[in-house]
């Protein structure tokens, strides 16, 4: 074709993301624009037909813009991938959006060869083994990144957002939560475990089966913080100590799995006793299906539910801009969560002067003055930190924190 390699004469965008909610949320946001992109997700049936026609009429000359909004699953598959091979890498845009998703080789090896590239994240180079100390692994999450996108050329930071009108402002609570006897035990032992493996993996290397071990106590000790008994009490005794508080348009994170010894999934244990306590809340996780998951934020939005109590699924991306407060329960260490899960609550909305921000923050059992402790109390005050350099009320944090022993 004559007018195949003209150059500097089209654009060919394609924006990746990770989740259907957010390619949605793209899709909405680039109208405004005329701009009305192929949605390549969901049904291959609904959307290859008109990609192959909009790519042979890009190709002729016809059309000079094309965009295509895809998940990152489909975006690496061979349906989409050999379409997109079609196009010349000198024409084509490629946005990542939560780009450190984009770092894993899986997506990694399938990403185009663009040569306009932006790559947009709160947390770039964070990745999942920031659940343990010392990691000894390789970050090969970043290099990827480093190697695709060649660097970080902008940032702006949430106190630049705050500052500049963009996000509310917010006030940060801290509600200390302490290990049990069994629990501190238990966290004692896995701590253990872990140490040793890390150790054994800077001076000799791990094999299969002990990285498998390291993978598998990191799991647990992170569920038991995650799950420990005293945070459900704690949240209860929270709204019974605050009944001026109200929880229409709040977000409730939680851990995920199990709590030792127990059978009932625990984002379905605190619903419960949410349902019990008198409050309208809503699972909202990735097993319902994407309608489902449509209609619960509709009556989110619309107040018919006060709050949603979720793991992971609104970690990201998705802007619910009417939240006005958010209750986490899910102790992590990593940056990521904890970062992106504050972004969800600070969006500006009518009505929303200021957000509301309640940690429950898991310290030892009382007394406890071991090595393993002291670490645990290190890794919420990094949080801690994080949370209060931005939040309208950090001297009375740093006082709080100081009184609970963190500092």
């Amino acid at each position: 074709m004559k007018n195949e390699k003209k150059v500097g004469l089209g654009t060919f965008v394609i924006v990746s993301v990770p989740y259907i909610e957010l390619a949605n949320q793209w899709v909405k946001e680039l109208s405004p624009f005329n701009i009305y992109p192929i949605k390549c997700y969901e049904n291959a049936s609904n959307w290859t037909s008109v990609l192959d026609q909009k790519i042979l009429r890009y190709r002729c000359g016809d059309i000079k813009f094309v965009c295509v909004v895809v998940v990152n699953k489909t975006m690496s598959e061979i349906h989409f991938q050999s379409r997109i091979n079609k196009i010349n890498n000198s024409d084509i845009l490629f946005i990542g959006d939560e780009c450190h998703h984009l770092g894993s080789q899986g997506y990694f090896e399938s990403l185009p060869d663009a040569k306009y590239r932006i790559g947009l994240s709160a947390t770039p180079f964070r990745s999942e083994n920031d659940e343990i100390e010392g990691s000894p692994f390789p970050d090969t999450v970043k290099m990827n990144l480093l190697s695709y996108f060649k660097g970080v050329v902008s940032e702006y930071s949430l106190s630049d957002a705050i500052k500049d009108g963009i996000l509310a402002p917010y006030r940060y609570e801290l509600v200390p939560v302490y290990l049990n006897d069994d629990e501190q035990e238990r966290y004692e032992d896995y701590s253990t475990k872990i140490q040793k493996l890390i150790l054994k993996a800077q001076s000799s290397g791990l094999n299969t089966e002990e990285k498998q071990s390291l993978t598998k106590w990191c799991g647990f000790r992170s569920r038991l913080l995650a799950t420990c008994e005293g945070k459900l009490p704690a949240l209860i005794n929270y709204l019974k100590d605050n009944p001026q508080l109200t929880l229409t348009h709040s977000l409730i994170y939680v851990g995920e799995g199990k709590a030792i010894d127990e059978e009932q999934a625990y984002i379905s244990k605190v619903t419960n006793s949410l349902h019990e306590f008198g409050c309208k809340v809503a699972k909202f996780t990735s097993q319902e299906t994407s309608h489902e998951r449509k209609k619960i934020m509709e009556s989110f939005k619309d107040e018919t539910i006060e709050s949603l109590v979720a793991m992971k699924v609104l970690d990201e991306g998705i802007d619910v801009p009417v939240c006005k407060s958010a209750f986490i329960l899910a102790s992590t260490r990593n940056p990521r969560q904890y970062v992106q899960r504050r972004g969800r609550v600070l969006r500006k909305s009518k009505g929303k002067s200021e957000a509301l921000i309640v940690d429950f923050i898991v310290l030892p059992m009382a007394g406890s003055r071991s090595n393993f402790s002291q670490n645990l109390r290190k890794a919420e005050l990094e949080r801690i930190n994080d949370f209060k350099l931005t939040a309208l009320n950090s001297k009375e944090v740093e006082e709080i924190a100081i009184k609970l022993g963190v500092y």
